[in-house]
């Protein structure tokens, strides 16, 4: 069996694989695509950050500008959400922020252990604000990585890794990595 995920449902993945291999199951891959892992991920700080975001807006023109708006009032958006669920302590109507934001306490809330089966991390290679550190520690899932992981980069953002033509090389590896996974 496989497992695979995109952002916060790596939470998910990475929890049912630990299930999975309590049960007695046998995994193969379990893939996390640009997800942040529970140590954190690094971001680069002062003129490394200036610099990624000089490089975006070189390459995306004005509309990057467009971009980190959109970005700064999602974050925003989150932000209320995440507290209004605090206040309310979930009630309402459940709206796709407060779902967002509904996950994102649970990840914050998860304290995973580590996994004795290697992790296949993706990472997004146009995100230009990953520290080194980042990268040596698999986006922050080198803790709980007590089998090691790869770190894959591959093209695209965060969710157009997902999408044509990005999904091509996505599945190139992902090939590569289940096949390698399977015992012959």
């Amino acid at each position: 069996m496989h497992l695979a995920a995109v952002s916060l449902g790596s939470y998910f993945a990475f929890e049912l694989a630990r299930q999975l291999l309590e049960a007695g199951r046998e995994l193969g891959v379990l893939a996390l695509f640009d997800a942040e892992g529970p140590a954190g991920r690094r971001r680069v700080q002062g003129r490394a950050r200036l610099g990624a975001h000089l490089g975006l807006l070189r390459r995306m023109g004005p509309a990057y500008l467009g971009h980190v708006a959109r970005h700064r009032i999602e974050t925003l958006r989150n932000s209320f959400e995440r507290r209004r669920l605090e206040w309310t302590g979930g009630g309402g109507s459940l709206s796709i922020e407060a779902l967002i934001a509904a996950n994102q306490q649970s990840v914050d809330r998860y304290t995973p252990d580590p996994l004795a089966t290697p992790l296949t991390v993706f990472r997004a290679g146009d995100d230009l604000f990953d520290s080194p550190e980042a990268l040596t520690q698999g986006l922050g899932w080198a803790p709980v990585a007590a089998a090691g992981f790869e770190l894959i980069e591959v093209p695209g953002s965060h969710l157009s890794i997902l999408q044509e033509p990005n999904v091509q090389d996505m599945a190139r590896h992902m090939t590569r990595i289940m096949q390698r996974s399977d015992p012959q």
